[in-house]
Parts: C-alpha cells; sequence; structure tokens
C-alpha cells in the first residue's frame, strides 16, 4: 500500500537540532540550554550560557529578505 506524504504547514525544530545544526557556528562558551520560549509565526528560542542568555530566532523560510532580518 502507498501512502503519500503529509503536508505540512508549520514545524518546530528540536532544540537539540538546533544545537546541532545553528548553534555549533556560534562561539558562546560553555553552552548550557537552549529551549522554546514562544512558538508563532517565527519561533523564539531562549539560548543560555554559563555568562549569557541570546535570542535565537527561526524565520520561516522566504518570509523576509536577508537585509530585512539583519534589522531585526
Amino acid at each position: 500500500m502507498f501512502y503519500s506524504p503529509i503536508s505540512v504547514i508549520h514545524s518546530i525544530p528540536s532544540s537539540e537540532a538546533l544545537e546541532q545544526n545553528v548553534l555549533c557556528h556560534y562561539q558562546f562558551g560553555n553552552f548550557q540550554n537552549c529551549r522554546l520560549l514562544k512558538r508563532g509565526l517565527n519561533d523564539t528560542y531562549l539560548v543560555e550560557t554559563e555568562e549569557q542568555r541570546y535570542i535565537l530566532r527561526v524565520y520561516r523560510h522566504s518570509w523576509r529578505l536577508k537585509k530585512k532580518l539583519i534589522l531585526n
């Protein structure tokens, strides 16, 4: 029996996937935690190290131009 894939309207990246594929490209120091703060059109994550807290925004593909994202 053949099943067609399910269309996805919105997906939420896991904290582990962000750690392995995104956060590893930044030098944060001693990384401690990454957790979803707010789900919406663009998802917002809290990234914590021993010394600082950061906000990571995951934007929907093709939502804005890169130039406008930098200003955000």
